[in-house]
């Protein structure tokens, strides 16, 4: 009979040696594992926290270009002086219709530098002008844009302000009322005291434009060019920083530093950027911040307005 080979033994257990080493084998690759894993936890998390930055700038960026949009706008509307033509033809004819169904030119004249008439009828000329209502809408949509732009971004407000402010001297009611009183008044009937109620109607509207058109543009039409360039400097700028860099400076404490003007807190907003944008884009802003100041003072108004009227043959 063949004899069988024998058939190896195997070990039906390991020796405590054996799980000692077997142990401590799990245990080395646990911690490399662990390891691997911690490191491709954390850049994971560097690269979600990058992620962050970058849409946090991103979204700082486009409320810069939406207030620079808005400010663009709201020059434009001024400088187009549509806003100026609409009231005043629509003040002319509300003083007309004050003046009764069927009036005669001189009952309309009448009228001309009483105040109370004067203002019921700025006012609803001023309220009902659909161009005036999209120059408000323009100034109010500009005016959340800069309140909305965070940390030492937020130089932009006072830009907002002044060309609020302004707005509300040269596009109002309030200029259409000096002009429908006293001796402006006066002098516009003594010129007017021979035309007709249609004449006298659309010479009313175009005396009510053309004074407050040239006011604006003597007084203000400076500024606004000064504002302009100031946004189309510091805009590009500031949107050009590293994501890291605007994020940082959008997340600083808002000064609450107290300014004697709009212009001093101006200037205080482009000192803090002092180390963070070019030398030569913060030496045009002071630049244009300096053309602001000298075109918005009283001094040079007075002596502008003064020009303004020797020119006038009247």
């Amino acid at each position: 009979m063949a004899q069988v080979p024998p058939v190896a033994t195997l070990p039906l257990a390991l020796s405590i040696t054996g799980w000692t080493i077997v142990g401590s084998l799990g245990t080395v690759v646990a911690v490399v594992v662990g390891a691997m894993s911690l490191s491709s936890e954390r850049r994971r998390s560097k690269r979600d926290a990058a992620d962050q930055v970058r849409e946090q700038a991103d979204q700082i960026r486009q409320q810069i270009q939406t207030f620079a949009t808005a400010v663009h706008r709201v020059v434009m509307l001024l400088n187009d002086g549509s806003a100026l033509i609409s009231a005043a033809s629509l003040t002319a004819r509300a003083l007309r219709a004050q003046a009764g169904e069927q009036p005669a030119a001189d009952s309309l004249r009448r009228l001309i530098g009483d105040p109370p008439t004067a203002v019921t009828a700025a006012v609803e000329g001023w309220t009902s002008s659909s161009a005036a209502e999209e120059l408000r809408a323009a100034l109010t949509e500009m005016m959340t844009a800069g309140r909305e732009i965070p940390g030492d971004v937020h130089l932009f407000l006072p830009i907002a302000q002044m060309l609020k402010k302004i707005a509300d001297d040269g596009y109002s009611s309030t200029v259409f009322i000096k002009l429908l009183t006293d001796e402006p008044a006066r002098m516009f009937v003594n010129a007017h005291g021979d035309d007709d109620l249609d004449d006298l109607t659309r010479s009313l509207a175009t005396h009510l434009h053309g004074n407050a058109a040239q006011y604006f543009v003597v007084r203000y039409s400076g500024a606004l060019a000064g504002f302009q360039s100031f946004v189309d400097v510091a805009a590009p700028g500031l949107i050009d920083l590293e994501s890291s860099v605007l994020v940082r400076v959008a997340r600083a404490r808002q000064s609450t530093a107290h300014y004697k003007t709009y212009t001093d807190e101006l200037r205080g907003g482009v000192a803090r950027l002092r180390d963070l944008l070019p030398s030569e884009t913060l030496d045009q802003l002071e630049v244009e911040i300096d053309v602001i100041q000298t075109a918005i003072s009283k001094e040079a108004a007075s002596e502008a307005l003064d020009v303004a009227h020797a020119d006038d043959p009247q």
